[in-house]
């Protein structure tokens, strides 16, 4: 998130499943998986990722 890379994550209130969603912005795979590898909740989480073709508006959060 410091970086800007992360733009959402959290827990999805599923009540069929507990699982969590992220949308981070990268440059390739690689450094996914570097920010995965690096997560301290990657001892405890199965992480699986898709590619996503999105639009992001040039808007500053306050």
């Amino acid at each position: 998130m410091n970086q800007g890379k992360v733009y959402a994550f959290g827990p999805v209130f599923d009540p069929k499943e507990i699982y969590g969603l992220g949308i981070v912005a990268v440059e390739n795979e690689q450094e996914l998986k570097d920010i995965i590898e690096n997560d301290p909740a990657g001892k405890i989480n199965k992480y699986e990722y898709f590619r996503m073709k999105a639009m992001v508006p040039n808007i500053t959060l306050a």
